[in-house]
């Protein structure tokens, strides 16, 4: 088994923390950490960076984009008939612009 340069290490993290590298690469991934205290810095970084991405919010939709799409919602449940199998949930304690009650 050979040792895991600092090259290697950068381009296996992924893997890594994905859970994605085999038995003998995670060990040496982290015998490469505990002799390398710049990469531990480096998992580190990326751990917090991950952490930090995280927590920030999902692109949201444009107000106009949202009206319009309601709107067609609105529409199209107005006008469609429920298929056999299928049930309307009007009413059926949803809240919201969905729940027939707007």
């Amino acid at each position: 088994m050979s040792a895991m340069g600092c090259d290697e290490f950068v381009e296996q993290v992924t893997a890594y923390l994905d859970g994605a590298l085999d038995t003998v690469n995670v060990n040496r991934f982290t015998g490469h950490i505990a002799d390398c205290d710049g990469c531990e810095v480096y998992l580190r970084q990326i751990r917090v960076t991950i952490a930090e991405l995280g927590r920030l919010p999902g692109p949201g939709l444009a107000d106009r984009t949202t009206a319009t799409l309601l709107a067609a919602f609105r529409d199209r449940s107005a006008n469609e008939t429920p298929s056999e199998g299928s049930q309307d949930v009007r009413g059926a304690g949803f809240p919201g612009p969905l729940s027939g009650s707007s």
